[in-house]
């Protein structure tokens, strides 16, 4: 297992890390939740001092965006990219808008599929995050390593920021009039699927697939997948995750 950089400085954060050896290895995972379990108020005080800021950053990446609007052009729409703005696909953002032509070509679409483009975008978003951000989830364990999952299993109380913070860029790209409600539903269909796919029916079998997340979720790095493969803290993002949704396991 190759080490983690460690990009803080700050010196409780140094302290709290070299106590559990946490992003250098992930041999003592289990020895660090053990310790939060059995000491909750001196964990959250601890949690308190070393607490980071951008662990719960919504601002979307643009790009990451773009790059999938893009390949929904490229393989799915056959839409001609003179239609649109030049810097939409050289990665720079403007307040430029999409062209009549290629509004009305994105307008033309069936709402399911503009809605569809835009969760899309989101899981784009948050696949993009997750790679970026690897390096948090070894600073500590603030209940929140579910945030490391695919896109299905991190919840409506995750996804909606994400959305809120991503919202007011549609009309660049033609999808103002896709609602939250509309992406709402995309995902409820997306998860129903997820959790066929992978036969998840207790939290049994969620745990096992956590254990096996490096092998289905390509946007973790391999020492964040490595750490999700330990049993103990594997079961503890099973619990986060049906804590926050418990209605995951009867949608099937």
């Amino acid at each position: 297992m190759g080490e983690i950089v460690d990009f803080r400085s700050n010196r409780s954060t140094r302290m709290f890390r070299k106590k559990f050896n946490i992003g250098r290895s992930v041999t003592n995972v289990s020895r660090a939740l053990a310790y939060r379990n059995n000491n909750p108020e001196r964990w959250r005080s601890m949690e308190e001092r070393t607490r980071l800021t951008n662990v719960d950053e919504t601002t979307p990446s643009i790009d990451y965006a773009i790059g999938r609007f893009k390949w929904w052009l490229d393989n799915k729409l056959s839409v001609d990219r003179s239609l649109f703005p030049k810097d939409l696909f050289e990665l720079r953002l403007t307040k430029n808008t999409l062209s009549a032509n290629a509004a009305y070509v994105i307008g033309r679409l069936d709402k399911n599929v503009r809605a569809e483009i835009v969760f899309e975008m989101l899981e784009a978003i948050h696949d993009g995050w997750v790679s970026d951000q690897s390096a948090d989830f070894f600073s500590y364990f603030l209940d929140r390593e579910y945030y490391y999952l695919p896109i299905e299993l991190i919840g409506v109380g995750r996804l909606e920021p994400h959305y809120q913070a991503f919202s007011p860029h549609l009309d660049v790209f033609g999808l103002e009039a896709v609602s939250w409600d509309d992406v709402l539903g995309v995902y409820e269909r997306r998860r129903r699927a997820f959790v066929k796919k992978y036969k998840i029916k207790n939290p049994n079998d969620l745990t096992r697939l956590i254990t096996k997340m490096g092998k289905i979720y390509l946007a973790l790095t391999p020492e964040v997948a490595g750490a999700m493969a330990n049993k103990v803290l594997a079961f503890d993002i099973m619990r986060q995750v049906v804590t926050r949704s418990p209605e995951l396991l009867s949608a099937v």
